[in-house]
């Protein structure tokens, strides 16, 4: 699985020098015209996306390899949220893009934008949770791993679930091993020896890669599908702040 990671890894790297000539192109005519467009503005979101990508996952492999255990999952967990966010994007974007949603199209590219919680003060308006991110991860996986699945099944205690379960599981697994929860703290802990610097476990290697795996996997496909649409659809923006109702700007959100 580790050798598909770098393979799928180099895929991403490709799709960054796509977004990246797609960016610079579309940089140079605004520039002319100031006239913006989601051409634009969805090239430079999946060139930074894609850069992200490679980073975290090349990330990953590095701190196996250094048996720095316990920043592994942190890491494995960004590069999942990443992957996620391609995948947000392409299941928002494409059908706007389709339908030629102008208004709607600006205003999911704005906030794709922004951060993710208020707290932050990253942007104005209301932040797309991480929840949503993972919740569109699992829809898109649901449908890419169906035939897999139903050719070849999940694990016993996943029988009969579709691969969302699949998902909820591995990003949950991340998620307590990011945080300081016990399943984390007991990685220096073999009874009765106590180690500084654990050693890479079949758990740790597999609660790592594997996620790195589907979301490379899931978020490529869902970034390949996007750069389809948006140069099917290059769709000119009003070049100004896309109006959001009230309800969404960050000072009408409780702290």
């Amino acid at each position: 699985m580790l050798e598909d990671v770098e393979q799928m890894t180099g895929d991403w790297g490709e799709r960054f020098r796509r977004y990246e000539e797609i960016t610079h192109g579309e940089q140079a005519l605004f520039q002319r015209t100031e006239r913006l467009s989601a051409r634009y503005l969805i090239g430079s979101y999946g060139g930074k996306i894609a850069s992200r990508v490679v980073n975290l996952s090349n990330g990953v492999v590095l701190l196996l390899n250094r048996r720095n255990v316990h920043s592994v999952p942190s890491v494995a967990r960004a590069q999942f949220e990443s992957c996620a966010s391609a995948v947000y994007a392409e299941r928002r974007l494409v059908p706007l893009l389709r339908k030629q949603r102008v208004e709607e199209v600006h205003r999911v590219l704005y906030r794709l934008g922004q951060g993710t919680h208020p707290a932050s003060g990253v942007g104005r308006f209301r932040a797309i949770p991480v929840p949503s991110l993972i919740s569109a991860m699992k829809q898109e996986a649901d449908e890419i791993m169906a035939p897999t699945v139903a050719r070849e099944g999940l694990p016993p205690e996943a029988e009969g679930q579709p691969y969302s379960w699949a998902i909820a599981k591995v990003y949950g697994l991340l998620s307590e091993f990011t945080h300081p929860n016990q399943p984390a703290l007991t990685l220096s802990v073999t009874d009765p020896d106590w180690v500084l610097q654990p050693p890479v476990t079949d758990r740790v290697f597999g609660l790592s890669v594997r996620p790195l795996w589907i979301g490379l996997l899931v978020g490529g496909k869902a970034l390949d599908r996007l750069l389809e649409a948006v140069e099917e659809h290059p769709m000119e923006l009003p070049n100004v702040t896309p109006s959001f109702p009230p309800e969404e700007h960050h000072q009408s959100l409780a702290e």
